[in-house]
């Protein structure tokens, strides 16, 4: 059942995990999900201040797009804090396919936000097995996101 939690009672549960992941050399990196608390970039925030230090954020374009919420937002309150990135496009009839220029979601506008953070963590191209039709298309999708990627590089 969902329930109105506020960050702070959420951070009550969260600090102990995140405690003994640090105790271990180890992080928690939590993504913002589209029916849950963390995927409204606000109270992501809210919780990272609490957390404090070492916090970090999976940030699922994907999940921010199901939630209504600008990925942008993510970007601009996160920042620094986002240590791993789940792509997906998609097009009027699917929330969730291989990114392609097919798409609609702008890659290059992402990539130079993450790059302005200093982002220079991994790229992951991440479906569900219904999103795609065979292997070829996810060999497209990394060409066609590595493609932007060095364009990006090639300007500076």
């Amino acid at each position: 059942v969902y329930r109105e939690t506020t960050p702070q009672e959420y951070a009550v549960s969260y600090i102990p995990l995140h405690v003994a992941a640090i105790s271990e050399g180890l992080y928690i990196a939590h993504e913002n999900v589209h029916n849950h608390h963390c995927g409204n970039p606000l109270f992501m925030k809210a919780l990272a201040d609490i957390v404090g230090d070492g916090f970090k954020m999976v940030l699922d374009i994907k999940q921010a797009r199901r939630a209504g919420a600008d990925y942008r937002e993510f970007i601009d309150v996160m920042g620094e804090s986002i240590v791993h990135v789940h792509l997906s496009d998609c097009n009027d009839e699917r929330d969730c396919i291989p990114p392609s220029e097919k798409g609609l979601f702008d890659f290059r506008e992402l990539f130079t936000l993450m790059r302005n953070v200093g982002y220079k963590g991994k790229y992951i191209v991440e479906l569900y097995s219904d999103s795609f039709r065979d292997v070829g298309e996810i060999v497209s999708s990394t060409i066609y996101l590595q493609d932007i990627l060095n364009g990006i590089e090639e300007r500076e």
